[in-house]
């Protein structure tokens, strides 16, 4: 029997299907109750005692790593701060500087690329993170998505974090 669905609907119907399992879930723990939120401050110390606590992030961060490209060469050579001119040490300290908890790199993508993120972008995030410790760092890229703009790919933070994010940017085109 052939399927209904068609294959630029799937991305669309897994998106559905997430964010209802997400607030049903939420309405679980909470059970259904209607909660308040009210500003608090605490020491932090005190946030650190705490089992949880909410973070404030930013999940797509460019950085000069997202490149242009001059495609008089073959290949095409990357020309750095091509869209974002920051490095990514500057986007960590203005993220601490405006209370950001968390960040994510999350330049642009593609097998182009690739190779970028991973011989020049990822060994300036690993200083970053040296340079910055008070904001977690993590590594992504912006990716295409089917039948959307783009979309936070984030990568969790490992000791093959770099090798993971080559594996999946360079296998898929920049659209």
């Amino acid at each position: 029997m052939k399927s209904r669905i068609k294959k630029k609907a799937i991305p669309f119907i897994a998106t559905t299907v997430l964010a209802t399992t997400a607030f049903t879930t939420q309405t679980l723990f909470n059970e259904g109750s209607n909660q308040k939120a009210e500003a608090q401050s605490f020491s932090k110390e005190e946030v650190k005692k705490k089992d949880a606590t909410w973070l404030a992030g930013d999940h797509h961060i460019h950085s000069e790593w997202s490149v242009g490209w001059d495609n008089s060469t073959n290949p095409p050579t990357p020309i750095r701060a091509g869209d974002a001119i920051y490095p990514t040490v500057k986007n960590a300290e203005n993220a601490k500087k405006y209370g950001l908890d968390w960040m994510v790199t999350t330049d642009h993508g593609g097998p182009n690329h690739s190779k970028v993120n991973l011989e020049q972008a990822y060994p300036e995030l690993l200083k970053s993170r040296q340079a910055v410790p008070e904001v977690l760092q993590f590594y992504g890229m912006e990716f295409d998505t089917p039948a959307a703009d783009h979309s936070s790919l984030i990568i969790p933070k490992s000791d093959n974090e770099s090798t993971t994010l080559y594996e999946i940017e360079s296998q898929f085109n920049k659209r």
